[in-house]
């Protein structure tokens, strides 16, 4: 069960991808109209959906956080300038509240589902391995859907991947290796 944003990398790993949202995961996984869900533990918690798919495997995709703000531009550029100023500046303070809460949050949570009967186990590296070289190209992928005379998608991809790399990352692929 997911989201159509995570089948790119989940179909070529042999998963068939079931288009759902959050409400239905656990009714649909008590169904059987789903096997698993790949999702942030923190989301994944207050859901519930450990009662009904008992086996949590912690992938570790590195900082991972979700929530956003979203609002149609034309309505958006017809608000006055100093509220546009206030919502973007309100965006970015949500964000980073967001991220620190995930990620506090995080740690325990992985407790939580073990304490409430759940099998907590992490993947291994091998595992992690094998999955990143099973997906197709990702970086290419969103370069080739995106790039544009407006949009440097080529640039994006490049310097994303440089400054997780200069930050310390340590990703499993370069997404920028073929572009």
């Amino acid at each position: 069960l997911g989201v159509p944003v995570t089948s790119p990398w989940m179909e070529p790993m042999g998963a068939t991808l079931v288009a759902t949202g959050l409400p239905e995961m656990y009714s649909q996984m008590q169904t059987g109209v789903g096997d698993g869900v790949v999702m942030i533990g923190t989301g994944a918690y207050p859901l519930k959906l450990h009662e009904v798919a008992p086996y949590v495997t912690k992938v570790d995709t590195g900082p991972f956080t979700f929530g956003g703000f979203g609002m149609n531009k034309t309505v958006f550029e017809g608000l006055p300038e100093d509220v546009q100023t206030v919502l973007r500046e309100l965006g970015q303070v949500y964000s980073d509240e967001n991220a620190r809460i995930v990620k506090e949050r995080q740690g325990s949570v992985y407790e939580l589902f073990a304490n409430e009967g759940a099998t907590v186990r992490d993947m291994s590296m091998d595992e992690k391995v094998r999955c990143v070289n099973t997906m197709p190209d990702l970086g290419l992928n969103l370069v080739e859907a995106n790039e544009s005379d407006t949009v440097p998608a080529r640039e994006i991809m490049r310097k994303y991947m440089d400054e997780a790399l200069a930050n310390g990352a340590e990703p499993l692929r370069d997404w920028a290796a073929s572009i």
